[in-house]
C-alpha cells in the first residue's frame, strides 16, 4: 500500500525534503559570506514556491495515508515555509468557501495551532539570538518577498473571476504541479492535482477564463477584459 495516497506525489515529497536541505545550505553560506540578497530571494521564492505547490496540495489532498504523518509533515512545512499550516489551511478553506479572505481570522485557535506557532517562534527566536545578521538581513527580508509573491500569486490568479484563471503553460504547470488549471480546482477542490488536466474540457464549458501569463506575471495585463486574452498564447510552453 505505501505510506502516500497517491504514487504522483512523489515528487511533491521529495521537493519539501530538497527545499529543507537547500534551505541549511543556503543559510550556511549566508553565514559564510554569500551576498545576503541572494539568499534572502532563495528563502522568498523557495517558501512562495513551496507553499503554492506542497502545501496547496496537502491542504486539499492530504500526501499520507497516516493522519499522525500527515500532521508531522504539515509541521515540517511550517518550519521550512516560515508560515503555519494549520492557520493557512483554515483562511485557504475560507476562500474555496466565498467567505472574504480579508475578514477577521479564523476563531477556534488549539494546541495544534500553538504548536506551530512555537515552532515558529523558536526558529525566529534562534536566529534572533545566534545569528542576528541572518535574521536581519536575510531571513527576514526573505520571507517578507516570499509572502508578497504569495499575495501576488493570490491577487492574479482571480483577477476579475471569481472561480479563477488559467495559465496553461507547459513549464509553469510542470513545476506548479498543474496549479494553471485553476478553474478546474475551484470547481473540484478535492480532485488530485494529476487530475485537473482533464477537468479542463468541463471547466472550458463553464466560461473558465484563460491567461497569456502565470499569475505572478499576471499585472503586465492588468485592466484588459478576460475575453481578450489570447488563449493561444495561453498554451506556449
Amino acid at each position: 500500500m505505501g505510506w502516500l495516497r497517491h504514487d504522483a506525489d512523489r515528487p511533491l515529497v521529495a521537493a519539501a525534503l530538497a527545499h529543507g536541505a537547500a534551505l541549511l545550505l543556503v543559510l550556511h553560506a549566508a553565514v559564510q559570506g554569500t551576498p545576503a540578497p541572494l539568499a534572502a530571494a532563495f528563502v522568498g521564492m523557495a517558501s512562495w514556491w513551496s507553499s503554492n505547490t506542497v502545501a496547496h496540495v496537502h491542504i486539499h489532498c492530504p500526501l499520507f495515508r497516516s493522519a499522525g504523518i500527515s500532521r508531522a509533515f504539515s509541521l515540517y512545512l511550517t518550519a521550512v515555509t516560515g508560515i503555519p499550516q494549520g492557520l493557512w489551511r483554515r483562511r485557504h478553506l475560507r476562500h474555496h468557501a466565498g467567505a472574504h479572505i480579508d475578514g477577521p481570522p479564523p476563531q477556534g485557535i488549539g494546541a495544534a495551532d500553538a504548536l506551530e506557532v512555537a515552532i515558529l517562534a523558536a526558529l525566529w527566536g534562534s536566529f534572533a539570538l545566534l545569528a542576528p545578521r541572518l535574521a536581519l538581513a536575510v531571513y527576514g527580508p526573505g520571507m517578507a518577498v516570499g509572502l508578497g509573491l504569495c499575495a501576488l500569486q493570490g491577487r492574479y490568479e482571480h483577477s476579475g473571476s471569481p472561480v479563477g484563471v488559467d495559465y496553461h503553460g507547459r513549464l509553469y504547470n510542470a513545476l506548479w504541479f498543474n496549479d494553471g488549471y485553476h478553474v478546474a480546482h475551484h470547481l473540484w477542490p478535492g480532485a488530485h492535482w494529476s487530475m485537473l488536466p482533464a477537468r479542463l474540457p468541463a471547466a472550458t464549458g463553464r466560461g473558465a477564463p484563460v491567461s497569456a501569463w502565470p499569475p505572478v506575471l499576471r499585472w503586465i495585463e492588468a485592466g484588459r477584459p478576460l475575453s481578450a486574452r489570447s488563449r493561444r498564447a495561453a498554451v506556449r510552453a
